[in-house]
């Protein structure tokens, strides 16, 4: 039985639960929730197998982790690499096809694989260049790569058609090449065209030239099973589940074609990989839109349907575009504040002065708000700088909120346990705060223009009042409820460990007024305010 199966996607949670909505999906990808009903893939897109990073990262051990725990069909990533020296590109960037290429990828292959106790998937990415010192084909690589490891495939059919158009890849001949017990299973998309190249954006349906090379494939590789993939404009659940019987109905009629042979290709010397992983890296940074490549023939192949420099002008553009739209997606009031011309200086100066370094999205402006309070912008908005920061701050606060993991086990600490704790032992005595609890401490009162933002709305102008929010989950939602700035200063100390009297006495320095008795009343109000919101989980005497 061949399983048919849709991305899982945060959007149709609610349809999906719907009685009887999964009975036309035999299977979801990246799917946590629905596990004990049906088969599930982890696919992933930072495991970087062609790049520098150290393979045994805190990435692939959390991998592992949530492989042991879900058992999936599945643990799929990409052939490509997506960082260098620490730097990420959050794009899937292409590799030389080179015998010293696949020696370093056959090896990193191996420990992954060996690490996470199981077959390692990996998807032929979408490419828009291809490099001079290429010795073989993609799929010749491909081939061998499984040979030499037993990893698998995950034969993208869209991002293969996508390279037939964009670099001239003959798709029978790629078939052809693959052996047939390689392939674990297949995607489908959809892609944008541009008048001179191709995108893989995964935003519209599958296309009908995407459609015949299914049938094609599907003919070599009859059991392998098949997932419709959507990223963008993102239809109703319904939708998909009518376009993947499409996908089921081209299986059943699909027939077999005649296999033809693939070629071994002559290439100049190749430079050594990381010499070349470099320069194109720094191709790719920080680079202004429509960026001019000229002179990147001597890295890429110009002999190609797309040529070089406007293959290489999609990764930079990706990289600029990708990172600021993540800017904008992770800080919605403040991309709505400013005007888009300040929004995009602020974005590139950022980044430039903090790269990506973390796999999360919602690490990457961790370091905006404190930027922000430095950074000139070009236009007045009638409100103060720090204002601004504020709002970023609390925006960030909510993000980390919502992605920190919980344990579920923690038992909170009850507000009635506190009178138990002896008179003689609260100087001393520390409190344990659950993961997700942000607190925020600002000059101006944003949290309305949070709200709005996060509604679509304009933000309203901030009050210049001290404020502080508790910023927690419950649930599947974030919560930021006011707080006294005094109690929020007292808890900021117990959360980074001070002792009760330490936290009172930092409290007392801050505040000439207030008394020994001040402080600690204070203090034992946030404790027990933390103790209601189930914050706070443990002390220790």
């Amino acid at each position: 039985m061949t399983w048919f199966g849709v991305g899982w996607r945060s959007v149709h949670a609610d349809a999906i639960e719907a009685p009887g909505a999964t009975d036309a999906v035999d299977w979801f990808d990246r799917l946590v929730r629905l596990r004990r009903d049906h088969p599930l893939a982890l696919h992933g897109v930072h495991l970087s197998i062609a790049g520098d990073a150290p393979v045994d990262s805190p990435y692939l051990r959390d991998l592992r982790d949530l492989a042991d725990a879900l058992d999936p069909a599945f643990v799929s990533d990409h052939l490509c690499w997506t960082s260098r020296g620490g730097h990420l590109s959050h794009d899937l960037l292409p590799i030389a096809y080179t015998e010293e290429v696949l020696a370093h990828v056959a090896a990193r292959v191996d420990a992954v694989q060996e690490r996470l106790g199981r077959r390692l998937l990996l998807e032929n990415a979408s490419a828009y260049v291809a490099f001079r010192a290429d010795a073989v084909d993609e799929a010749d690589f491909f081939a061998a790569l499984c040979r030499r490891t037993g990893c698998g495939m995950l034969l993208d059919v869209n991002n293969l058609y996508v390279n037939a158009m964009n670099l001239g890849v003959d798709p029978a001949t790629y078939l052809a090449a693959i052996p047939a017990d390689a392939v674990g299973y297949l995607h489908v998309a959809g892609h944008a065209v541009l008048a001179d190249v191709r995108i893989d954006t995964h935003d519209a349906p599958v296309p009908d030239a995407v459609w015949d090379l299914y049938a094609r494939a599907t003919a070599l590789f009859p059991h392998a099973p098949v997932i419709l993939e959507r990223d963008d404009r993102i239809p109703p659940f319904a939708a998909l589940v009518e376009e993947l019987a499409i996908a089921r109905a081209r299986h059943a009629s699909a027939h077999a074609t005649a296999p033809t042979t693939a070629a071994t290709r002559s290439a100049p010397a190749p430079a050594r990989w990381d010499a070349v992983q470099k320069e194109f890296f720094e191709r790719v940074v920080d680079k202004p839109l429509g960026f001019d490549h000229a002179g990147v023939e001597t890295l890429l192949d110009d002999a190609r349907p797309v040529r070089a420099a406007r293959g290489m002008r999609v990764y930079s553009d990706a990289y600029t575009v990708g990172l600021r739209r993540a800017l904008a997606t992770n800080f919605p009031t403040l991309a709505r504040a400013l005007r888009s011309d300040d929004f995009d200086a602020l974005a590139a100066a950022y980044l430039r002065a903090h790269p990506p370094r973390s796999t999360a999205f919602h690490e990457l402006g961790a370091a905006l708000p404190a930027f922000l309070r430095e950074h000139p912008l070009a236009a007045s908005y009638a409100v103060a700088r720090d204002a601004l920061a504020d709002v970023a701050a609390l925006e960030q606060a909510q993000l980390e909120a919502q992605f920190t993991s919980v344990a579920t086990a923690a038992t909170a600490l009850a507000a009635e346990d506190l009178a138990a704790i002896p008179a003689d032992a609260w100087d001393a005595a520390r409190f344990s705060f659950r993961a997700d609890l942000r607190i925020v401490r600002a000059s101006h009162d944003v949290l309305p223009a949070v709200e709005a933002g996060a509604r679509g709305d304009d933000p309203p102008r901030p009050h210049s009042v001290a404020s502080a929010w508790l910023v927690y989950r419950v649930g599947a939602k974030v919560r930021s409820e006011p707080c006294d700035p005094d109690a929020a200063f007292v808890l900021d100390r117990l959360v980074d460990g001070a002792s009760f009297g330490a936290a009172c006495e930092a409290l007392m320095t801050r505040r000439d007024d207030a008394t020994e008795a001040d402080a600690a009343a204070i203090a034992v109000r946030a404790i027990a305010a933390g103790c209601e919101r189930g914050i706070v989980t443990s002390v220790s005497l």
